[in-house]
């Protein structure tokens, strides 16, 4: 049986590994300059919310596909980390 996935498991994927990647070339790019970091963060800042959002709309339908769970994996694992980042910043930072 072929299994067609949906528009929104897709772009779940594509937000979850965008945001995945700006936070991995935060840890590279962190020293280079302020404004590259000023910008990663901002993406940061608009891919978390979107990320949800996605999570909330592809499986809310009844086609809960790999590529969703996939994402959904990714998501958990990208608010954990920053989760992490806040709680370290707003208890150890001077």
């Amino acid at each position: 049986m072929k299994q067609i996935y949906s528009w929104s498991g897709y772009l779940f994927l594509i937000i979850s590994v965008l945001l995945s990647v700006s936070i991995f070339s935060f840890f590279v790019l962190v020293d280079t300059s302020e404004v590259m970091t000023d910008t990663i963060i901002k993406l940061c800042y608009l891919l978390v919310p979107a990320s949800i959002i996605m999570a909330v709309v592809s499986l809310a339908k009844k086609d809960r596909t790999a590529i969703s769970i996939i994402s959904l994996l990714l998501t958990s694992v990208n608010l954990i980390v920053v989760g992490a980042f806040l709680w370290f910043g707003a208890n150890f930072a001077p």
